[in-house]
C-alpha cells in the first residue's frame, strides 16, 4: 500500500514511526515544502539518523506529482490552516484520509468536503488520539452506566508552557504560536473540546473569557476560560486552557449526585469518591506511555480501511462538532476583548 504524507514534522514523524512498526512493507511518499532534516523520537528528542533514508521515503516538491503515484492513503500533518486544501484534493481522488487535529481553523469548505467524503465512501479519520486512552474510556463507561448519578458539572484544566511543547525549535515559529497557521491555545488543545463532546454530547451554550494574556511573543490567544453547557444531564463544564502552566497539568473533576470522579492524565489514574459509602476508590491504568494512544489509533484506522467501514470513533462528523465548538468559543472571546 502507498501512503502519502503531507508534512513530516513532529506529529507526522510519530505517525510514520507507528505506521512502519505495524505495516513495515507500506511504501512511503512525502510532500514536503521545507524538508527539514530534523529527526525525532517518540519523546520529541532529536535523533542523528536521516529520516528519509531510514524509512526509504520518496520525496516530492510538487503535490500534484505526488498524487500521480496513486497513493491509497494520505496523512495530512501540515499546519492547521492548510488542512482543507489537501483534504479536498485527496477526497476528490478517492484517497482515504487521516488528518491531524483540528480539521481546520475555520468552517470554509467543510460542508463541501463532507459531501465528497460521503459520496466517495472515503475512510476519514481525525487525530483525536485521546479517544483511544483507556482511562478516558473508563470514564465514559462510568458516565454511560450512570455510576456517578445525575451529572451536575465538571471542571477541566489543561495548561502547558508553549516553549516546552517542542524544545528542539523556536516556539515563535511553531504552528501553535501563529494565527496565519491556525494556532492558538483553543486549536492546539482542542482535544479537551473533543473529549467533552465524546463524554457529554453536543454543546448548547458557550460563554468564554481570555485572549493573549502572557508576555509570550505570539499573535494568538494563550488563555481561555469557558463555560459550556452540554446535552448530557444539561451539564455545565468549566474549561480552562493556557500556554503558560509549568509543570504541565491536565485533569478533570466531574461532580455527580452519587459520586465525584477525578482524572489525572499524567498520573494515568482515576479517583472516585462515593458519597454514600464515604469511600475513595483509585484506579490506576499503569505507567503512562503516550505513544500507546497513537499506536491504537493507527491500527484502528487501517482496520477500518481493510473492513471498508467509513463510520468510526473519530470521523469527519465528530471533528466538525469539535471545530464548531472551537469557533463558538473564539467568537465569544472576540466579543469580550
Amino acid at each position: 500500500m502507498k501512503i502519502l504524507f503531507v508534512g513530516l514534522g513532529s506529529i507526522g514523524q510519530r505517525h510514520l514511526r507507528n505506521l512502519k512498526k505495524f505495516f513495515p512493507k507500506f511504501e512511503i511518499l512525502a510532500y514536503r515544502k521545507l524538508n527539514r532534516k530534523l529527526t525525532l523520537d517518540n519523546k520529541n528528542r532529536v535523533q542523528r539518523f536521516n529520516l528519509n533514508k531510514k524509512y526509504n521515503i520518496k520525496i516530492f516538491r510538487n503535490f500534484e506529482k505526488a498524487l500521480l503515484e496513486r497513493p491509497e492513503v494520505i496523512f495530512i500533518c501540515n499546519p492547521t490552516s492548510m488542512h482543507m486544501k489537501y483534504a479536498l484534493a485527496a477526497a476528490k481522488k478517492k484517497i482515504h484520509i487521516f488528518i491531524d487535529k483540528p480539521l481546520s481553523h475555520n468552517s470554509k469548505n467543510v460542508k463541501k468536503l463532507e459531501k465528497i467524503v460521503i459520496k466517495n465512501k472515503i475512510v476519514f479519520m481525525v487525530g483525536y488520539q485521546m479517544r483511544f486512552l483507556k482511562s478516558l474510556n473508563f470514564i465514559k463507561n462510568q458516565i454511560e452506566k450512570g455510576k456517578l448519578g445525575n451529572l451536575c458539572g465538571a471542571n477541566i484544566y489543561n495548561g502547558e508552557f508553549l516553549p516546552d511543547y517542542h524544545k528542539y525549535e523556536d516556539y515563535k515559529k511553531t504552528t501553535m504560536a501563529q494565527k496565519k497557521l491556525g494556532g492558538g491555545v483553543i486549536n492546539s488543545q482542542i482535544h479537551e473540546l473533543d473529549y467533552c463532546i465524546y463524554l457529554f454530547g453536543k454543546p448548547k451554550k458557550v460563554y468564554a473569557f481570555g485572549g493573549k494574556l502572557s508576555n509570550l511573543n505570539i499573535d494568538v490567544e494563550d488563555y481561555v476560560n469557558s463555560l459550556i453547557n452540554f446535552e448530557k444531564d444539561n451539564i455545565s463544564v468549566n474549561l480552562t486552557l493556557d500556554f503558560f502552566q509549568r509543570p504541565p497539568i491536565r485533569n478533570m473533576l466531574i461532580t455527580g449526585t452519587k459520586k465525584t470522579l477525578f482524572w489525572d492524565y499524567y498520573k494515568n489514574e482515576v479517583v472516585i469518591n462515593d458519597y454514600l459509602l464515604n469511600k475513595n476508590v483509585k484506579k490506576n491504568f499503569g505507567r503512562f506511555i503516550r505513544n500507546e494512544m497513537f499506536e491504537n489509533q493507527i491500527k484502528y484506522f487501517f482496520n477500518l480501511i481493510k473492513l471498508k467501514k467509513t463510520k468510526n470513533i473519530s470521523d469527519l462528523k465528530n471533528s466538525i462538532e469539535s471545530l464548531n465548538l472551537a469557533l463558538k468559543i473564539k467568537a465569544n472571546l472576540s466579543k469580550l476583548n
